[in-house]
């Protein structure tokens, strides 16, 4: 606070040498702030980011990308970055290197997990990853098997935040779309 911060001034400690203006340390304060913020709090923050981008994403789409991405972003504006274009638009294209481990029965595990979503209204992380594990059992292979293609799918990239929250957020019927998408795609 700004009484702690006059509290711990001493002129006594001011040094002799110039005054250094350190980026990478004022990002790593600014995301250890943003990690208190609630994601109300986080999303208010974003939405003039996300506004200015010409995102047209919902309030509630902001507060879940905030509650999912909190402990990934240094700035509320990292939320319109286009890095998490996945949370506003289905992927045209995929990273290459992530797309080179889309092989063996990728394809199948993706065109299943489609099916198996389809005409659901919602679901919640604990379904979504029931699916998952639905599809893998069913397949005889390790859910590692169904979740690289899944998050590919749905992301376009590698990484991202729990794949079975990202699903939630997204819904059913749009992982589905991306699930199909991917699979004409990479298959």
């Amino acid at each position: 606070t700004l009484d702690e911060l006059v509290d711990a001034f001493h002129v006594s400690e001011i040094g002799q040498s110039g005054a250094k203006f350190d980026l990478d340390k004022l990002d790593w304060y600014n995301a250890n702030t943003i990690r208190e913020l609630t994601p109300a709090g986080i999303a208010e923050r974003a939405r003039p980011h996300a506004d200015a981008a010409g995102l047209g994403v919902s309030d509630a789409r902001l507060h879940d990308m905030a509650r999912l991405m909190r402990e990934r972003i240094t700035k509320a504006g990292d939320l319109a970055d286009a890095s998490m274009a996945y949370f506003y638009a289905d992927p045209t294209e995929f990273a290459a290197k992530p797309a080179k481990r889309w092989k063996g029965n990728a394809t199948e595990l993706a065109q299943a997990l489609a099916g198996r979503l389809d005409g659901l209204e919602a679901f919640t992380p604990g379904e979504a990853h029931a699916h998952l594990e639905a599809i893998a059992e069913t397949h005889d292979v390790g859910i590692g098997k169904i979740m690289f293609p899944t998050r590919l799918a749905l992301t376009g990239v590698g990484g991202g935040p729990d794949l079975s929250e990202l699903m939630a957020v997204l819904g059913p019927e749009t992982c589905a779309r991306r699930l199909r998408f991917a699979a004409d795609t990479l298959g």
